[in-house]
Order: C-alpha cells, then structure tokens, then sequence
C-alpha cells in the first residue's frame, strides 16, 4: 500500500470521530513542517586548488554579499572543499587566502533560493 498524505478516507468504525481528528491533526502537522522547510537561501560551494591543480586544505575562504555587506568566512577541509550555507539569496564575491598564494577573487556570484553554487577557480 502506498501511503499518500493528501488522500483523506473516512472508515466509519467505533471511535470514528476521534480517529478522523486525530488524522487531520497529523496531516496538518506535516503540511506545516513542509512549510517550515522551505528556504529562502543557499550554498555557495567548491574547491580551493593551486595551478597545477593540486589541492589547498586550510585556506580561508570568505563570502560578501555585495549588495548587503553581510560577510561569512570558513577553512577549507583537507581534501581542499569549503561549503557556506544558508546564504541569503543575493549576489556575492568568494575570495580564497593562503599564505604563499596570491589571494583568488571571483566576482558576481549569484546565490538563488535553494540553491547550490558551486565556484571554480
């Protein structure tokens, strides 16, 4: 049987009344927790390589919205990826430092509503 959540069936049997609430209720939490799920943000993501094409692990790696001025800043792992999530949909500018490195600067990078952008550099 294939439980579909927005098919409602009434069985009449003792307790009918009881049992019917206590399936609406629940129906109405999930479509509520549905809605609570969806985001208005997303993800810029990647991986911080040198020129040969070798991975850089420990870099930092910040964000700026340009249109709001919000900044957020992470490392990259060892095998050289970095995630900022839950951004703000909005346009932004990723820049990557390591010592020993110039600083990587990637302009206009647009986030949009539950999305994933991955950067290449």
């Amino acid at each position: 049987m294939i439980y579909n959540p927005w098919q409602l069936s009434f069985v009449k049997s003792q307790g009918g009344f009881m049992r019917f609430r206590s399936s609406l209720g629940f129906l109405l939490l999930l479509i509520s927790t549905s809605l609570v799920a969806q985001t208005f943000r997303g993800t810029i993501l990647g991986t911080v390589t040198d020129p040969q094409g070798a991975v850089v692990p420990g870099t930092k790696v910040t964000v700026h919205n340009v249109n709001t001025g919000l900044e957020r800043a992470t490392q990259t792992s060892a095998d050289g990826s970095y995630s900022v999530p839950e951004l703000p949909i909005g346009t932004y500018t990723v820049s990557a430092t390591q010592s020993g490195f110039q600083t990587a600067v990637i302009s206009n990078v647009a986030v949009d509503v539950a999305a994933e952008k991955r950067t290449y550099r």
